[in-house]
């Protein structure tokens, strides 16, 4: 009884007014109908209260729906279906056998209406709950039905309340894609009407009552063209149950009052045949059947003289003949459509719209355009639903169409409606004709066709906006460059910069500065990037787009000049949102990085130095200006460093500078190649900065980078070279090799921390190194650093003794003449010479020679002689040149002579001596041996 009372509370609310409840309420009704739910046993007085509640909610909602408007809202009405639905599970509560047949009635009754309700707020699922538990209760209303007690009114009531049911479930069931279910349903609500419990009469009514339902269900199917086979499917059944109904009608002899019924069901089937045969003819049109639509047309004129006359047969027809290609005759059946006064002005514009869609009739098509706007002067459909028709045709739009849409819609009658018309649904017909017009034109301007393009945007201005004028006027302005017509594009440009307020707008300027940049006019471009760089919506993206339109228009000038306002601003914005620093709350609109706009700005100048190939100065002058760029960005990179310079983070792949890196090698290389060597210097030493940048350097990028300041310092020495007073050359020089050192510092250490034994390269560089090194130390006249490397080159295996030699030359002559030197490169040279296998003599003697020549003593020039005569002494007969011995031979012999010419006796024994010595190697002078034993016996006896 607590759980009774509760509900008895809960409900009062509802019983007392629905609309002064709310949701609070309704959740409470809630859970005391749910706690009964809960209760072990029901005992009759709670049952009795449970269906006097039940019954005081149901008449609660049926007078709150009795009070209902048309446009009642839709969440009134889920509030009655909610409260329905609860009245109803409450009578589910209570046990079928203790109810009498009235109260099971009225159960189904309100399982039903409840059903009703939530498919009148479109919740499907729950009327299919609804009217499946409404149709537990069909065989019960069935058994009452064929109770002989039952007075034959009540039979009907309940056989009409069991048809509703099924046919309201079956609606639902198409609604729900549940297509089976509903098939069956319909078959059960046909045979109902056959029924032996039925009468005949009421039997032809139901099938009636069915047919209806099927056309509206076909008619719904029908508003959707990939539904039509599924309404064909009905209208079938449909027609053949027509057929039914009506054999069973003519062989009835009514008398009275069943006579009149009768007449008022035949009425109804011939009614019903016509729109049968109506969505017949619809449905295979959607299906592409002209054919079969053409026969239903046909027994829908032979059917009753009353479907004749109907206006859709008129539309039909037409329809018919359009599917079947009768363009002639679909022409004449247009016209009248279009003058018949039952056909309102929507049939008329839709049937104009197929036919402009299917025929390309101008002509008949401007005929029946007239006779609608006769007709129907004041509907502002008309214009708008004719140039719908026409230029979204999918086939395609002629130019001759899209001037008569244009005609039409920019006549000052239709003007005026157009711009004072607004539809009752809220539609702006206004806005329907600019976008019909603006967006045809601009599939022509995507296209190109810019003269068809100005035609149809100057006519959808006329249904601009204010707010919109200024857009669409630099719209147009940029047909009109596609059109050449730069003084008219001009003109709305200015049309465009007057319909706003303030200050210049960059994109009035970008218009400016692409009319300058077709007409070649570089001066008047670059004024315009100054311009769109103080506007107040200025975005440092817009140099993005200014310098692709540049480089598009072949003006590479300009783009580098947009190229280098971009940069500024990037660099602006970084100063501006430094860290640490206070700023206003702004966020940087600078998305492109530093690299990609330097590396943008560079192949810009290669680009502008490709054109321009052919002049003298061309070479010099591309490199000149490649260096200045590469070397501004590997500064930048140095001062602001990787991820700031990328935008990239550590351990992405470094794209931008790989590129950088590699393209500065090359254009190295081309300056080198035409003896551009100070730009050279720059550009190797840029692609090593760059190199030098890479966040994970591998021991390939290490050497690679070795190299390029190696190149960078032979570049600037061979400036130097050229003109020794170029003191900057030599001081980079320095600084590269400097570098160099320190880049195989970083090699070696990480060669031992990955137990790599060899670099990729090999020792090349380090040969090149320690030779430039030594141009270095040189050209700086720094002695000791010159002894110091060459001391370094004893132990360098891969320093072999030509490269020891081309360091000894650098000193031999000039103004770098340093003999002391020379004989150190030369005794280092000898060694590494003598150290190879096979060993070139040839080379030897050379060496040795420059030695005794090079010598300042005779103790030295002696001692070499001597390491002539072992080097001999070790080697086979043949292996030294010949004329080399021979040349050993004499030069010391005249040495020892001349020795003894001054009375220097000493010395010149020790000469005499090494001189016969050697003497045995040279077979050529082998008969000078006793006139030589006998001079030097002579020279001892002094």
């Amino acid at each position: 009884m607590v759980a009774l009372e509760a509900l008895e509370q809960a409900a009062a609310p509802f019983i007392e007014s629905i609309p002064r409840t709310g949701d609070d309420e309704m959740q409470a009704l809630c859970r005391a109908a749910h706690e009964l739910t809960e209760l072990a046993s029901i005992g009759p007085k709670i049952m009795d209260g449970i269906w006097r509640i039940a019954c005081m909610l149901w008449n609660s909602c049926v007078k709150f729906a009795n009070g209902w408007q048309k446009d009642e809202s839709t969440d009134s009405i889920q509030r009655c279906a909610r409260l329905r639905q609860i009245a109803s599970g409450l009578c589910d509560l209570l046990e079928d056998d203790c109810l009498d047949d009235e109260q099971k009635t009225s159960k189904v009754v309100m399982h039903y209406q409840t059903g009703c309700c939530w498919v009148t707020v479109h919740e499907l699922e729950n009327a299919e709950v609804s009217f499946s538990k409404a149709m537990e209760y069909c065989p019960f209303l069935e058994g009452l039905c064929m109770d002989a007690r039952t007075p034959r009114i009540t039979k009907e009531e309940h056989s009409q309340l069991i048809f509703d049911i099924l046919i309201s479930r079956a609606g639902t069931a198409w609604k729900l894609q549940q297509n089976e279910l509903a098939g069956q349903l319909y078959s059960s609500a046909k045979d109902l009407g056959t029924a032996e419990h039925i009468s005949n009469l009421f039997g032809c009514e139901l099938g009636c009552q069915l047919v209806s339902a099927l056309v509206d269900q076909s008619a719904d199917l029908l508003s959707l063209a990939e539904n039509a086979a599924k309404a064909l499917c009905l209208l079938d059944g449909a027609y053949e149950l027509i057929g039914d109904v009506t054999s069973r009608l003519s062989v009835q002899n009514l008398q009275g009052e069943d006579a009149e019924h009768g007449s008022a069901i035949s009425a109804m089937i011939t009614k019903l045949e016509g729109k049968v045969l109506r969505g017949l003819c619809l449905a295979h049109l959607l299906l592409d059947d002209g054919e079969s639509a053409a026969k239903c047309l046909e027994s829908l004129k032979k059917a009753d003289q009353s479907h004749k006359t109907h206006p859709a047969v008129s539309a039909l027809t037409f329809k018919v003949l359009l599917n079947l290609r009768q363009f002639k005759e679909a022409q004449t059946e247009l016209l009248n459509v279009v003058t018949s006064e039952d056909v309102c002005h929507g049939v008329c514009l839709e049937a104009l719209a197929e036919f402009v869609k299917e025929a390309q009739e101008l002509d008949a098509v401007r005929s029946a355009l007239s006779l609608i706007e006769e007709r129907f002067p004041n509907e502002v459909d008309v214009p708008i639903q004719f140039a719908a028709a026409v230029l979204t045709r999918k086939q395609g739009v002629s130019e001759e169409e899209e001037n008569c849409v244009v005609e039409l819609l920019t006549k000052a009658s239709t003007v005026a409606m157009i711009l004072e018309a607004m539809d009752d649904d809220g539609s702006n017909p206004r806005q329907t004709a600019f976008s019909l017009l603006w967006n045809h034109g601009v599939m022509h301007f995507d296209e190109r066709r810019y003269e068809r393009a100005s035609k149809l945007f100057q006519a959808a201005m006329v249904f601009q906006e204010n707010s919109d004028k200024s857009k669409n006027s630099r719209v147009a302005a940029l047909c009109h460059i596609g059109l050449q017509d730069f003084d008219r594009a001009i003109e709305f440009v200015e049309d465009a910069e007057m319909s706003v307020e303030g200050g210049p707008l960059v994109c009035n300027c970008f218009i400016r500065y692409k009319i300058a940049l077709v007409q070649k006019n570089v001066e008047e471009a670059v004024k315009q990037l100054d311009s769109m760089t103080v506007c107040e919506d200025f975005q440092s993206d817009m140099m993005q787009v200014a310098c692709q339109e540049a480089i598009s228009n072949g003006a590479h000038q300009v783009a580098k000049q947009a190229l280098l306002k971009l940069h500024t601003s990037i660099v602006d914005c970084q100063n501006h949102f430094e860290p640490g620093i206070e700023n206003s709350g702004e966020k940087s609109t600078c998305k492109v990085s530093e690299a990609v706009v330097l590396r943008s700005l560079i192949k810009c100048s290669m680009e502008a130095a490709s054109e321009n190939n052919e002049a003298p100065s061309a070479a010099n002058s591309v490199h000149s200006e490649l260096a200045k760029w590469f070397h501004f960005s590997a500064e930048r990179l140095e001062c602001i460093g990787y991820e700031a310079f990328f935008k990239e983070k550590i351990g992405e792949k470094p794209l931008d500078l790989e590129w950088l890196a590699s393209t500065s090698w090359n254009s190295a290389l081309n300056a080198g190649e035409v003896q551009e060597y100070e730009h050279s210097a720059v550009l190797f030493s840029s692609c090593a900065a760059f190199l030098g940048g890479h966040p994970s350097p591998t021991i390939k990028l290490l050497t690679n980078r070795k190299v390029a300041y190696l190149l960078a310092a032979a570049s600037a020495l061979e400036v130097h070279n050229a003109n020794p007073e170029h003191s900057m050359s030599l001081d980079l020089a320095k600084r590269m090799v400097s570098c160099c050192r320190s880049v195989v510092q970083e090699v070696c250490a990480k060669m031992k921390a990955t137990g790599a034994t060899e670099t990729p390269s090999g020792d090349r560089s380090d040969v090149f190194l320690v030779m430039q090194d030594f141009q270095v130390a040189t050209r700086t006249k720094n002695e000791d650093s010159q002894r110091e490397i060459l001391e370094r080159c004893k132990g360098m295996p891969a320093v072999n003794a030509q490269h020891v030699l081309k360091m000894g030359k650098i000193c031999k002559d000039g103004v770098y003449r340093k003999p002391e030197v020379l004989v150190l490169a030369l005794e280092i040279a000898l060694r590494k010479l003598m150290e190879e296998i096979p060993t070139n003599y040839d080379q030897v003697a050379v060496v040795i020679r420059s030695l005794i020549q090079q010598s300042s003593s005779d103790t030295e020039k002696l001692g070499w002689y001597q390491e002539a005569n072992q080097i001999l002494l070790g080697i086979h007969q043949g292996c030294f040149p010949e004329i080399e011995i021979s040349w050993l031979v004499s030069s010391c012999w005249n040495q020892g002579c001349h020795h003894a010419k001054f009375s220097r006796v000493d010395n010149a024994e020790k000469y005499m001596s090494t001189a016969i010595e050697l003497l045995k190697h040279a077979h050529s002078l082998e008969q000078k041996r006793d006139m030589m034993v006998e001079e030097f016996q002579r020279v001892r006896a002094k």
